[in-house]
């Protein structure tokens, strides 16, 4: 063997040279001037030194020159995928892309399964998860992994729980939107199950194709999911879209505790929910325990969702509404109904007072009559 050629695997194997520990450096320090110079006077790339080749060591510097110079003569394998991961650790975009051509997005690290699984667990942005996705999705059929349609679906119900739609979008290609996870959630109810942010984004393209009837455990469907969690926009997209494609939206249907998704929105505090689902509800109807949606917003004192309702309130139900409301200008609707009935009933009132006196009046007259003497029982008139 020559010298020059057990330097070499000297070198690969991780001892390195002076060269290569300078190109170790350089690259850490991302001076890209240096790197460009040790390359040219024959620094071995590929040199490994404490498990990192110089080009993970540019990528965790955030040197983008230094990134360009080593792509070309580093190896692909598992140093571009640790790059890689590096890169996805620092949200570095820039680099990221520089190295997604040359990577394996399916191809396993130390620390996670997969590229795209460590951009969820290193909470990389939506942008970023949504291109690995993108780069997944090129891979010929005949050449995918035997694990494809299983990450797929475990990226497609880990970005539904981050209100990730960008990823969402690049997944629903290769998933059944109506496919449930470990815990039998669909990702449509797993969005809508979201506490924060809005999922307006994320809703829009699962709703093609989905299930709308389809219930949870506790027997919820999407729309009743949307109305408990106010989400009135994804309330009225899911309105909008079953009054398109002449779907029922579940706006009649009942959960466990027997409620619908108008007491849902009522109860929730959304006024906006409760006006877009009255036109596909009925407002009167009761839960097991006797209680309209009226009555569950005055309950938990979601004063502008009674107003919404005060028209299917009963007087009685109405009335004591209004004696407990803490603020009088918040009901507007239903003071005006009660001041509008109590105008009604004092006319009602005076009314059947009228007609009383109406009826009586002919007796009245006939009474009147019987006690006046006649003319032929009077004496003679006096000159």
């Amino acid at each position: 063997m020559s010298d020059a050629n057990a330097a070499s695997n000297s070198a690969i194997s991780g001892f390195g040279t002076q060269r290569e520990f300078a190109l170790r450096d350089a690259a850490r320090a991302g001076d890209a001037l240096t790197v460009g110079l040790l390359l040219r006077h024959g620094a071995d790339p590929r040199v490994e030194i404490e498990s990192r080749s110089p080009l993970v060591h540019a990528v965790a510097a955030q040197s983008v020159e230094c990134v360009k110079l080593l792509i070309p003569v580093s190896d692909v394998g598992a140093q571009k995928n640790l790059a890689l991961h590096t890169a996805t650790q620092n949200q570095n975009l820039e680099i990221g892309r520089l190295l997604l051509p040359h990577c394996d997005v399916f191809e396993r690290t130390k620390a996670w399964p997969n590229a795209m699984l460590a951009a969820h667990g290193e909470m990389a942005s939506d942008e970023w998860i949504a291109e690995l996705v993108k780069r997944a999705g090129t891979t010929p059929e005949g050449e995918r992994p035997n694990n494809f349609d299983k990450t797929m679906s475990k990226m497609f119900f880990l970005s539904a729980r981050s209100g990730a739609w960008r990823s969402i979008e690049a997944i629903l290609p290769y998933v059944d939107a109506n496919a449930l996870d470990d815990n039998g959630e669909s990702a449509l109810r797993t969005v809508l199950s979201v506490p924060f942010g809005s999922v307006f984004e994320c809703v829009a393209p699962l709703l093609s194709g989905a299930d709308l009837l389809a219930a949870d455990k506790q027997g919820r469907n999407p729309l009743m999911l949307a109305a408990q969690a106010g989400r009135t926009d994804s309330v009225e997209q899911i309105l909008s879209h079953a009054k398109a494609h002449g779907q029922e939206p579940g706006a009649t249907a009942v959960d466990e505790d027997g409620e619908t998704a108008l007491m849902s929105a009522a109860e929730g505090g959304e006024p906006g929910s409760v006006k877009a689902l009255l036109p596909w509800s009925d407002p009167t109807r009761k839960t097991p325990y006797g209680d309209t949606a009226f009555d569950l917003a005055v309950r938990a004192s979601r004063w502008e969702c009674a107003d919404e309702l005060a028209e299917h309130a009963t007087p009685a139900f109405l009335d004591r509404a209004l004696m407990v409301c803490p603020t009088p200008g918040v009901m507007p609707r239903a003071r005006a109904l009660h001041d509008a009935r109590a105008i009604q009933g004092e006319l009602a009132a005076v009314a059947a007072v009228q007609a009383q006196e109406d009826a009586a009046e002919p007796q009245n007259i006939e009474a009147r009559a019987a006690q006046t003497p006649s003319a032929s029982r009077r004496g003679p008139r006096s000159l």
